[in-house]
């Protein structure tokens, strides 16, 4: 199962490649619809609502997380003046049941996100900082990469499995990265080229990507610890 948005390419992307194992998309909308049943104390014996369907909690067998947040472009067919009460209750929920649900997920929710820990940007540079990895200054408040100064290098962690690194040095500070933040799925981007520095980290990979869709089923199979 794949928990994104309708107009995520990368969910929409699992879900095709993964469709004759039966994978299915399920988006904020479902959660308005019949179907629910959370046991908090049995989450097996649950069920959920995929695609409009409802499903069986013991049928689902691995889950890939897109979605960060609820947000109110998720709830237009709820009444406007609803619309905050219901992202916020959603998202709750959605951590609840992602968090308890008895088969591996990439990745587990925190408080902060549905996919993964959530950090900011000046989280990762600090536990970077603490691991040895050199990091680009962070400027409190600053968001994205600045204008005309797009990441140099980009490496994902999937599940075990480390894409794209330049060096087996990179290779590790990513490894570090991820066990640092307990994640199964990250993205950390770097600049300066030969002297690679961090610049910033994401929990969704590109799911688009043949080699990183073939990764997450892997992990998702076998998971590790």
């Amino acid at each position: 199962m794949v928990v994104g948005r309708t107009e995520d390419e990368g969910a929409q992307a699992l879900v095709r490649r993964w469709g004759s194992l039966g994978a299915g998309l399920l988006t904020p909308r479902d959660l308005s619809c019949a179907g629910w049943a959370h046991q908090p104390e049995s989450p097996s014996e649950g069920s959920a609502v995929v695609g409009g369907r409802p499903t069986p909690a013991s049928e689902i067998t691995g889950v890939v997380t897109t979605l960060e947040t609820v947000a109110v472009s998720d709830v237009l067919h709820i009444v406007p003046a609803d619309r905050s009460y219901v992202v916020t209750e959603m998202q709750a929920f959605l951590c609840a049941w992602l968090a308890t649900i008895p088969c591996p997920v990439l990745n587990r929710p925190s408080p902060a996100s549905l996919a993964g820990c959530g950090w900011q940007r000046e989280e990762w540079a600090l536990a970077a900082h603490a691991l040895g990895i050199p990091t680009l200054p962070v400027k409190a408040g600053a968001n994205g990469n600045g204008a005309g100064a797009a990441p140099e290098m980009t490496v994902t962690w999937v599940g075990t499995e480390t894409l794209d690194a330049p060096s087996p040095r990179v290779a590790e500070w990513v490894r570090r990265l991820a066990e640092a933040a307990g994640a199964h799925a990250l993205v950390a981007r770097f600049r300066d080229g030969d002297q690679p520095r961090l610049h910033s980290v994401g929990t969704v990979p590109d799911f688009t990507r043949e080699d990183v869709a073939i990764a997450a089923r892997r992990w998702l199979e076998e998971p590790g610890p």
